[in-house]
């Protein structure tokens, strides 16, 4: 399962991940454009992404791996 930390400090988004496969993790805008796009190993359990540039609004970021799909709705202030 992904953890997606509250805390938004710097800029920041940690986001955690188990599976024993590779992950993809994109981030859309609420229009469903793709802003940014990044790979996880299957070795790392955790990502940090730098949101300090994306502009006030919602956000989509879906995480997705051979075997597992999950997306999760953030606001960035």
């Amino acid at each position: 399962q992904p953890y997606f930390s509250r805390n938004q400090s710097h800029g920041r988004k940690p986001s955690a991940w188990r599976s024993a496969s590779a992950a993809k993790i994109d981030i859309y805008d609420i229009l469903g454009r793709r802003v940014c796009g990044h790979e996880m190993s299957h070795n790392e359990t955790r990502k940090i992404i730098t949101i300090g540039t994306f502009k006030t609004g919602v956000y989509i970021v879906r995480i997705s791996s051979d075997d597992i799909v999950e997306a999760r709705k953030i606001l960035v202030k």
